[in-house]
């Protein structure tokens, strides 16, 4: 049996003669097994402008037929295509321009933290309005520092913070 890195370049292949728009990209593919047996491939996938349910559905269907006609994998298996969730981490610099005004928490590679609000990206960089916490016990709250420039290249992961005001 092939092992989950050369199942998942083979998936990333397959999705990437079926994708016909230029502004959707793959962002990642899982390959879960249990035990040896691979019982699960997801493929999460973006567009500059975000990705639709049908878009993922469309492309869940017409990989899913030439998949089982590959006959990669030995036993069965549930495949998905969708979009990553609010909780996956940004990957590449073309999934920011999508988040513009959100909040982000950047986490460096230097193990320091960055909260705040998207105003740019650049070609190499983003741009936040850096929020930092103020205040003691119950009345701490982020407050708007100023602007920071991160290069992309010092940036560990990034996630979208869900605001639910």
């Amino acid at each position: 049996m092939k092992d989950t890195n050369e199942i998942s370049a083979e998936i990333q292949a397959l999705m990437e003669r079926h994708i016909h728009d230029d502004s959707l990209f793959i962002v990642d593919v899982v390959v879960k097994t249990t035990g040896s047996i691979v019982t699960k491939i997801l493929v999460l996938l973006d567009g500059d402008e975000g990705v639709s349910i049908d878009q993922c559905a469309d492309l869940s269907r017409s990989v899913s037929e030439e998949l089982e006609s590959m006959d990669i994998l030995d036993a069965k298996y549930r495949f998905e295509v969708s979009s990553p969730g609010a909780d996956y981490p940004l990957k590449y610099a073309r999934q920011y321009p999508q988040h513009m005004g959100r909040r982000l928490q950047v986490t460096l590679k230097n193990g320091a933290e960055k909260i705040g609000s998207l105003n740019e990206v650049k070609d190499e960089s983003i741009i936040l309005t850096e929020e930092v916490l103020k205040g003691n016990g119950k009345a701490k709250k982020y407050i708007a520092q100023g602007e920071i420039e991160i290069p992309f290249g010092d940036i560990e992961k990034t996630n979208v913070m869900i605001s639910f005001n």
